[in-house]
Formats: C-alpha cells, structure tokens, sequence
C-alpha cells in the first residue's frame, strides 16, 4: 500500500535536478577568483634553531647520557657481590637454591633416588 508521502518522494519533480550551473561557469571561475584576490609579496624566511636551542640539545643528550650510565652503574653494583668473598649466609642460600633447582628438575624428569643412583653407579664403571 503506497501512501501520500511516498507518492510524492517518489515522483517525478524530485529526480530532475533543481540547480542549475550557468554554461561556461567553471572554466573563467579559478582566474576570476585569482583576480579578485589581493596581490601579497612573497617574503623568504629561512628558519634555524637559536643558539640557546642548540646548547639546550646538547645539555639534554649530557644529561641523558650522564642518567644512563648512573643506572647502568647502579644495576651493575647490586647485581655485583660484595668484597668478593661469599658470606656464610650467602653461600648456604646458593646451596638452598642448587637443591631446589636439583629438586625441580627430578620432579621434571620424574626422577626419583633410584634412578639417580642407578645413572650415577652406571657412570663409574
């Protein structure tokens, strides 16, 4: 069932295009927008960084690089042991953290002590 509006959406008045273009309009518009415009000299301008620009750069890459090499430092120093020698704490935790890796990997492998003594026994003969 088609109602009034649809009637008149669809009907012949509405597909003709109402606006219309004067012929030979748009080939004299780009040169007649040209004319209408007012004349500007054009003006050069060449642009480099300011002195203190520069010495601003080169302290910000100091001061980067200074910052890296203190953390660098930092990271290096507490990963480092201290004096060289283990303490008797130190060295009992490392033993403490071998076992566990031992302990770690039998449970991997499923490993138990008669497999290992087993392996160990067959690598002596």
């Amino acid at each position: 069932m088609i109602n009034k509006e649809d009637r008149f959406i669809d009907g012949e008045k509405l597909k003709a295009n109402p606006f219309k273009v004067p012929e030979g309009y748009f080939d004299t518009f780009a040169s007649g927008l040209m004319d209408r415009l007012p004349e500007r000299e054009t003006v050069e301008v060449t642009l480099r960084p300011r002195l203190h620009h520069r010495m601003l750069r080169r302290v910000l890459y100091a001061a980067a690089c200074l910052c890296l090499a203190v953390c660098g430092a930092a990271v290096y120093w507490s990963n480092s042991p201290q004096g060289g020698a283990a303490s008797p704490d130190t060295s009992s935790s490392q033993a403490a953290t071998a076992d566990s890796y031992v302990d770690q990997v039998a449970d991997y492998t499923m490993m138990d002590n008669s497999d290992i003594y087993g392996y160990l026994s067959s690598n002596d003969q």
